[in-house]
Order: structure tokens, then sequence, then C-alpha cells
């Protein structure tokens, strides 16, 4: 077990925070952090789609802290509108358009699956029925000397320096329905799935989906605001 500069050990995330309904309008919204990294997600009721669409799609915009977008974060733009299309269940709009619109509050280590947290609430507040819950968390492959041999090492929700000094990092999301990995997305290096500490993603994955403090906050502190705001019964998908 590696102790971290924070305190935390190398399979803990960060202090986690949540709430939905954050806003006081006809629009679902959500803000989400863990650790020092704050995200605010609006999700915009779903409207009719221009004359040039046949069937319904999704915006996502995500603003930086300060500043303009970057390529990077047209990156994670991409990375969360391929993943909603797969999640979203589009069978129930009839040629719509639903926009997901997410804000940088801070940011300390990789952002993307922050913003994937923080759009899942803001759509289960608005009612958009999706296929499952999903949930996501960096994992990050580090290395230390312990005496003369270089050890690599899994952590969960690295921060800004640890990101920086890691060797490869990805964002997992799982599916806390199956509870297995919904997919693998590369944040830097070749990936965690491309290396050899591949076996140990499992087992860290169903400790996300089923006992880890990310799905203990959420299930304590919004679980029942999310049942009387849904329009379908999540109630057994949920958590």
């Amino acid at each position: 077990m590696v102790i971290r500069y924070d305190g935390r050990t190398n399979l803990e995330c960060g202090a986690i925070s949540a709430n939905v309904g954050i806003f006081n309008s006809l629009n679902g919204s959500a803000e989400f952090s863990i650790g020092l990294s704050k995200v605010i997600a609006t999700v915009w009721r779903p409207e009719e789609a221009s004359s040039n669409k046949c069937k319904s799609y999704l915006e996502v915009i995500l603003r930086p802290r300060i500043g303009q977008p970057q390529e990077s974060h047209k990156l994670i733009e991409y990375h969360i509108l391929r993943l909603f299309e797969k999640v979203i269940d589009f069978n129930s709009f009839s040629r719509c358009v639903i926009s997901i619109t997410l804000q940088i509050v801070s940011e300390d280590g990789p952002i993307l699956p922050v913003c994937i947290n923080a759009a899942v609430l803001a759509l289960i507040d608005l009612g958009i029925p999706m296929e499952f819950f999903p949930l996501a968390v960096s994992i990050a492959e580090s290395s230390h000397f312990y005496g003369e041999r270089d050890i690599s090492h899994l952590m969960l929700d690295p921060t800004q320096s640890e990101f920086e000094q890691c060797i490869s990092c990805s964002t997992i999301v799982i599916n806390t329905t199956e509870k297995n990995i919904f997919s693998c997305i590369t944040n830097k290096g070749t990936g965690i799935s491309h290396n050899e500490l591949l076996d140990e993603i499992h087992p860290i994955s169903l400790s996300i989906a089923t006992s880890n403090s990310l799905i203990r906050h959420l299930s304590e502190i919004l679980l029942d605001n999310i049942k009387c705001k849904v329009v379908r019964p999540y109630n057994n998908n949920l958590f």
C-alpha cells in the first residue's frame, strides 16, 4: 500500500461532494467535486431538432474555468458526447436535441471523470432516461523505488502533480448495473488498459461499483432526491 502526500492510499479517492437541482429552473442541474476538482453541469430540456436532423441527437459544451476553450477541452467534449450517445435512451425522444453544458469551477488532475459524473447527475435531475447509471474515475500508473527496484502501482483519482509524474493515466467508466468497465479513455501515455497492470483494473472496478466511497457518498446524499425527480423508475438500476 502506498501513502500519498495528501494522506490517501493509492486506491482512495479524494473528498467527494455532490448536489442536484442547484438551479431553480425546469432544466436539470448538478455540481460534482472530487478532491479539488469541481464541475457544474446543466442539461437543457429536449427541444425539437433542426429540420436537417432526422433523429434525436446530443450536444456537449465544456467551458473552462478561465479563457477560451482549448483543443484539450474539445477532446473532452468529444469523449463525453460519444459516451452519452451510448448511455442515453434516445428511443424516448422524437427528433429532439439534448444539450449538456459543463462549467469547470476548479481543476486538480484529470477533469474528464468529474465532468462525466456531473453530467450524469444533471441528466438524472431532469429525468432523462439512461440505459444504466455510469460513474467515472481516473486511474494512473505510477512508480517508485523500493530499494533498488522500480515498482509500478495504480492510484485512483490522481492530483495534477501526480498526473504530471505518472507513467500513464486512463478514465474508467463503470456500468454500475452490470458492475463492470464500460469504457476506458486514455488521458496520458498508453493508458492503463494497455499495460501489465490490467488485471488490477477488474477488482478495482468492482470496488468502485459496489462499495467504494464514490457510490456510498452519492447513494446517501442523492438517492431520495433522485427518486422524487426522475421520470422513469431508475430505483433498481441506480446503485
